[in-house]
Order: C-alpha cells, then structure tokens, then sequence
C-alpha cells in the first residue's frame, strides 16, 4: 500500500485543530505534516512551501480566503478547504488551487462530509468530538461540554498545539479532574469580573435593523469575560472596548436577523471577523457609533 505525505497547514484554534484530526483520519495510512497558523499568519504559509523541495498535496483548513494569499497559494498543488461565507468574494480570483469551499457550521464537519462520510468508520469518540467543535464553531451551545472544550483548549494547548492533536488523536474523551476544576474556577473568575464592569446600552439603526447594543469598557480581552458578559445582559450586539491598546472587540448573537459582522467591522474599525465574533480598530467613526449608549 502506497504512503502519500501531506503538509496540512491549518487554523490555531478549536476548529482548525479538529479539522487537522478529521483529515488524519481519513488519512490512516498516509504521513500528515502539520503546521497551525493564525489569521494573520499566511506568510509563514509562503515561506513553509518555499522550503518544500518537491511540493506537493498541500492542505490549508479553516483560513477563509483573501487577498493576501494570492499569488503565491493560487498553485495546483494546494487544496483549500474553508467554511466562511466571506471566502465567497475570493473564489473567483484563484484558477490553480483546488477550491473545495461550502458555507458550513464548522471546517471540521465539512471535512467529514468531503474526506470521511461513505468512506471511513470514524468511532462514536471521534464523532463526538467532530460534534462538539461543531457545536462551539457555529455557536449554537446545545452542550455544556462544547464550550468547556474551547475552555480547556485555550488553557492548556493555546501554546502546545501538537500536545492537543496528540490527546485527542483517538477523539473525545473527558476532562480529568484536575482540568474540570480548572475549567470551574475559570468559569467562576469570569463571573465574577462579568459583575463588576460598567454597562453601556442602547440601539443602533443598521440598515433599517434596530439592534439592542451593549458597551463595555475593558483592560484587556478575556474571551470567557466576554461570554460571562452576554449571558448575564441580553442583547444582540456587544461592544468591547479596550482604550489602552485602542481594540475593539464585536460579539453577536446568534438570531434570524444577524447583520453582516465581518463588513460592519471593515467599515467601522478597520477590522474583520466572522458572523458571530469580529475585531478592529477603535477608530473616530466607531466611537460615534457609542454615543447612543447610555450607562446601564
């Protein structure tokens, strides 16, 4: 039996994580080389492949295309495989590279549709963690243990990504102890600071949608904070705003009437994200838009 190499160059969270799994999945015989990359890290993507004396069966996962990857991952050699409605506007630029684009809840699940369905048995474990990161990536939360993955990922494999592929390389299994007390006392912090935070509210009119917004001010992006935050005040849009570093963060939630996220924060603060989370600049304009807040 023939044994391919692939180099897999793939997002460093949550989803781009399991998406690699999924893929070493569907690939047991083969040898996968990986790399995890951040959003703002496509050059290393470049340079990586630069080094590659014969390149050939690359894989990008979960880094939804723009303008920066071109020219040099428009090649016949790369398979790009991407879930984020905005990649849309990017396709039509890339003639070489092997698109294999759909709008999806995760990168992971649509790579288990693409590379494993009809063709590889995965285990109920796998499955279940393929379901899990789905269920966080989409941001619908029908279980408690989705969102205390992400939790334990960003704590313990933020900076030890092959660590987590190697715990996981069987699919899901249960925090010990020691990490679900971990896992509480975070939770319990973030409450506690989620507490203590000055609120901010009112409505923004956008494009004839009233939005219920809520504005805080921050010393620094805690990403359970912040979820501690939208749980406690309802709302449909967040403003996160750091004055120190001049960020600002943008949550959103999930409803039948989401705004376009990704361009509001393009136009607003010179920033990008997803449908659900997005960050910039905090920029003159932005800050008009906070004048309708009120101190809660």
């Amino acid at each position: 039996m023939s044994n391919d190499t692939y180099h897999v160059f793939t997002h460093k969270d949550l989803d781009g994580a399991v998406s690699l799994l999924t893929f070493l999945w569907s690939k047991p015989n083969d040898t996968v080389l990986f790399h995890e990359i951040t959003n703002l890290e496509i050059d290393k993507i470049k340079q990586n492949i630069k080094r590659l004396s014969n390149p050939k069966n690359v894989y990008i996962f979960d880094l939804s295309l723009r303008q920066n990857f071109l020219p040099e991952l428009d090649e016949s050699f790369i398979t790009i495989v991407d879930h984020h409605k905005r990649s849309e506007d990017f396709l039509k630029l890339f003639k070489k590279s092997k698109i294999l684009y759909k709008e999806y809840s995760s990168n992971c699940l649509l790579i288990k549709k693409l590379m494993c369905d009809d063709k590889i048995e995965l285990t109920p474990s796998q499955k279940k963690l393929i379901a899990l990161t789905d269920d966080y990536d989409s941001n619908t939360m029908s279980f408690k243990e989705s969102y205390d993955l992400n939790i334990l990922f960003w704590m313990e494999y933020k900076d030890n990504f092959p660590k987590f592929i190697e715990d996981y390389k069987n699919g899901y299994k249960e925090p010990s102890p020691e990490q679900k007390k971990k896992i509480d006392i975070a939770k319990a912090l973030a409450n506690k600071e989620a507490s203590n935070v000055q609120i901010y509210k009112g409505t923004l009119n956008i494009k004839g949608i009233t939005k219920t917004t809520i504005g805080i001010q921050v010393n620094y992006f805690n990403s359970l904070m912040l979820d501690a935050v939208m749980k406690k005040y309802d709302s449909d849009l967040y403003f996160f705003i750091n004055t120190k570093s001049n960020k600002v963060n943008i949550r959103q939630k999930k409803s039948d009437s989401c705004i376009d996220l990704q361009k509001f924060c393009e136009k607003f603060c010179d920033g990008g994200g997803n449908t659900y989370s997005a960050s910039g600049t905090l920029t003159p304009l932005f800050m008009e838009l906070t004048k309708n807040l009120k101190p809660l």
